[in-house]
């Protein structure tokens, strides 16, 4: 295992940009907790806890002040609230992770967020086990939103006397026992898709694309998703109950629990149409000890099956898409009727890839997973493999659907930009051993499977991906830029 002191050295000789910037800032606070410890990850280690046995787990999330503009006091504010919240639920909090939600992604506006996080949670003597840096322009009016999510603890013996799942002066939240299992979180939000999902008048929408994008995260780790928390930000005719009930729902889907905090962010989040939202939080799984030890590792030989579902963009990459739309069809265009075909697409909500990611790793036919958000294949697919010294020519691709065609087009996006940005119709991929097993899993589980290259190693220097994106048009992503 990887020692606390070697993984703060390797954390703070990263660059200083946007999410290194939060990671190098956060990362001494893991010296707060007694409980942190350091395992290997697919391409880099990670931070869990490994909490006594006589303990269960409490998550619950909480923004800043709304009414705190300086963003240096709104992000102290959000440890605080954090800690208020575990005082009245009578638990104690230990860790938590948190997204920064901001106009410009500001890095003085940035390092002031991160600042007041560390300071408070310093004096509070908490961890800040992971976080999420996200730019939303004009969805955002105030510098920044920043909220959180807590890992708090409560013993056993007095977790006798608190539900699974509770409400208590209006604060969400939910139990669970880690039985022995290390306890890990990623935090994550569904960014400007909502303002899809708002036009649409489709609200539930956006929970599938904030349980996508957190749980497929925690699938590279092999970890077992537990509460999913989630905090609505909003404004005007917001339905909170058809939202409440479509998690609850989810959840019981999942095996999971997922909670939604609600915060009248008016004044925070723009608001342009009958009601305005955001949804940001973070994923709390466990993670096997023993597998912990044995990270996912593809290697030279084995397939990649790449996997699609229903076409949809996910939730990445979408400010692009929704200045296209604007200045194909105008400021309304969720009226237009072509606007409007076009709009059924992109409120199409993420793959919810974790459930057969799990499966395929439960029975031992995955080797390693990847999702196609944040980075698609030059962030998500290109850099694990060079990260192993591993090179795939991908061939025979599900094709994009026509209308990302069209607003790449509308954006002049090059071939280079797209396969860097979006999916492209390819939504994950993992690497297997027995692609026709595989496949045959993926297509039970009602998703497409196709095998679409085999990994080798470095190529004359070659690593990454390479991919034929048009005829005659090769786009290649070393991994390592």
């Amino acid at each position: 295992m990887t020692t606390l002191d070697d993984y703060l050295a390797n954390v703070i000789q990263r660059g200083d940009q946007g999410s290194d910037l939060l990671a190098k800032g956060c990362a001494p606070t893991l010296r707060n907790c007694p409980h942190v410890k350091i395992i290997k990850g697919p391409t880099q280690n990670v931070g869990v806890l490994e909490l006594p046995e006589t303990y269960d787990v409490v998550v619950h999330s909480a923004t800043g002040d709304p009414k705190i503009t300086d963003v240096h006091a709104h992000a102290r504010s959000v440890v605080t609230r954090l800690c208020t919240q575990a005082q009245q639920l009578g638990v104690t909090p230990v860790a938590f992770a948190d997204v920064i939600d901001s106009r410009t992604g500001d890095l003085k506006m940035l390092e002031a967020a991160v600042t007041g996080l560390v300071d408070e949670a310093n004096k509070k003597g908490l961890a800040i086990m992971n976080g999420e840096n996200a730019i939303l322009g004009d969805r955002v009016l105030a510098e920044a939103n920043i909220m959180g999510t807590m890992i708090s603890i409560i013993s056993k013996e007095k977790a006798l006397l608190l539900p699974r799942h509770l409400r208590h002066n209006k604060i969400a939240s939910a139990r669970f026992d880690p039985a022995g299992n290390y306890v890990f979180i990623n935090a994550d939000g569904v960014g400007t898709k909502t303002e899809i999902y708002e036009r649409a008048r489709f609200s539930i929408g956006a929970l599938e694309d904030f349980a996508a994008m957190n749980l497929d995260d925690a699938s590279k780790l092999r970890a077992t998703a537990r509460v999913l928390s989630g905090v609505v930000e909003f404004t005007g005719l917001m339905p909170l109950d058809v939202l409440t009930s479509h998690a609850r729902q989810l959840g019981k889907e999942l095996d999971i629990s997922f909670i939604l905090q609600q915060e009248n962010a008016a004044g925070r989040i723009s608001t342009n149409h009958l009601f305005t939202y955001n949804l940001s939080g973070a994923v709390v799984s466990t993670i096997d000890k023993a597998k912990a030890q044995t990270p996912l590792q593809a290697n030279p030989g084995d397939y990649l099956v790449a996997i699609a579902g229903k076409p949809n963009p996910r939730s990445n990459g979408i400010t692009g898409k929704r200045k296209a739309m604007e200045q194909l069809f105008g400021p309304n265009y969720q009226y237009h009727p072509q606007g409007r075909h076009i709009l059924e697409y992109l409120a199409t909500p993420s793959t919810m890839l974790y459930p057969v990611f799990r499966l395929l790793i439960g029975q031992g036919l995955a080797t390693n997973v990847y999702h196609m958000s944040g980075g698609a294949y030059k962030g998500k697919l290109a850099k694990p493999l060079a990260h192993h010294g591993l090179f795939v020519r991908l061939e025979k691709l599900f094709p994009p659907d026509p209308r990302e065609l069209m607003l790449a087009g509308a954006n002049f996006t090059s071939a280079e930009e797209a396969y860097a940005k979006w999916p492209m119709g390819n939504e994950g991929f993992i690497t297997t051993q027995q692609p026709l097993v595989a496949i045959d899993r993926i297509k039970a589980m009602g998703l497409q499977g196709k095998s679409v290259g085999q990994i080798q190693k470095a190529v004359d220097g070659k690593t990454g991906v390479e991919l034929e994106a048009l005829p005659g048009k090769v786009v290649y992503f070393s991994g390592k830029e």
